[in-house]
């Protein structure tokens, strides 16, 4: 049996594939190296170390489990190449969780060790990124094939890169949405950057978010309260004061809002009876499930949502209405997400693993 090794660096690059790790396990032996933020020594400025859960749930596939370097601060890097800590003799294939170079991280070594014994490794979408060519400088430098998450990323990519490299196999973790009743529970906003600190982009979450959003509108529209994703970040200690920004954003203004930092991504999703967020990889769940989501201009990377009918600044009360009315946007899903209408990404996925192993 062929033995497959996982390089996971980053929890919320790496969760979009754990679906296909116990699938894999069926038919290879699996080995697992955790380095950089996926380190369990690595500070997680959150509500809950999502990583823990993690490795309750699938630490039983993996035969061995290897430690790499861990990051003191966020911007850190590590001293000593992987390839002390590996042998890369013992694997067939490697899985790695991003697109990126990440020199930080070395990745370079591997792949250079890695060609020399002919072992193939494979790069996993980062998420949703404005259409660069530049984002994929790491194909042939940290990897020798990307999974991208649909066919526009393909017909982007394929412009500037051998189309043989360039592989489409969805988001495995959004599968997991079917085992998920749609509760409506409330409207759920995902915020990106907060208006406490500086961010590339030009809008953040604040007070004139909200009223410009007609959150509180939409809200009262459809008789949900609000309930706002926080996005815990290595280069963000200070969550108790991001909470509290939030609750002073909504001081006088409205009463009936939650806040949620981390946990089960597609649980706060199918609770949601409207999303209005800033673009984002976590929005493709709650459009895969049909429902109703507002994407903000200007708050994230636009990337693969650009022709979503749900992407606006203006008439958003009318967008939902509609949205509401017509129902999963069906063509859009399946262009950009490959096994996104019947979620079976994780099969895909799991299919072109196996058939670049041989």
């Amino acid at each position: 049996m062929k033995k497959i090794l996982f390089i996971f660096t980053n929890y919320r690059t790496s969760e979009k594939i754990y679906p296909i790790i116990k699938l894999l396990s069926n038919e290879y032996h699996l080995d697992l190296y955790l380095m950089g933020e996926m380190h369990p020594k690595t500070p997680w400025y959150g509500t809950n170390d999502l990583r823990v859960i993690f490795n309750l749930n699938y630490k039983q596939y993996f035969e061995n489990i290897l430690y790499g370097e861990f990051f003191n601060f966020h911007g850190d890097r590590i001293k000593e190449s992987p390839l002390n800590n590996l042998n890369l003799k013992k694997y067939d294939g490697i899985i790695l969780d991003d697109n990126k170079i990440m020199t930080e991280l070395r990745l370079s070594d591997i792949y250079n060790e890695a060609k020399k014994m002919d072992i193939p490794i494979i790069g996993t979408s980062h998420g949703n990124q404005n259409y660069n060519k530049n984002n994929l400088l790491a194909l042939n430098n940290t990897f020798d094939y990307i999974v991208l998450l649909g066919q526009k990323e393909f017909d982007f990519y394929s412009k500037y890169y051998d189309s043989n490299k360039l592989l489409i196999g969805g988001i495995p973790s959004n599968d997991l949405l079917v085992n998920y009743s749609h509760e409506n529970k409330y409207v759920l906003c995902i915020v990106n950057f907060l208006g406490n600190r500086n961010s590339p982009f030009r809008v953040r979450f604040d007070r004139d978010f909200i009223l410009q959003s007609k959150l509180i509108e939409i809200s009262e529209s459809v008789g949900l309260p609000i309930t706002i994703k926080l996005k815990s970040r290595l280069d963000r200690p200070q969550i108790n004061e991001d909470i509290e920004y939030v609750k002073q954003q909504f001081k006088n203004l409205y009463k009936f809002f939650d806040i949620v930092v981390d946990g089960d991504n597609n649980e706060i999703i199918s609770k949601s009876g409207v999303v209005i967020s800033a673009p984002s990889t976590l929005s493709f769940k709650s459009i895969q499930m049909g429902i109703p989501t507002i994407i903000i201009p200007g708050a994230g990377q636009i990337g693969n949502l650009n022709n979503f009918r749900g992407l606006t600044s203006t008439n958003i009360i009318e967008n939902i209405s509609n949205q509401f009315n017509m129902g999963k946007d069906i063509n859009f899903i399946k262009n950009t997400i490959k096994g996104g209408i019947d979620f079976t990404s994780t099969n895909i996925y799991t299919s072109i693993i196996k058939k670049i192993m041989g």
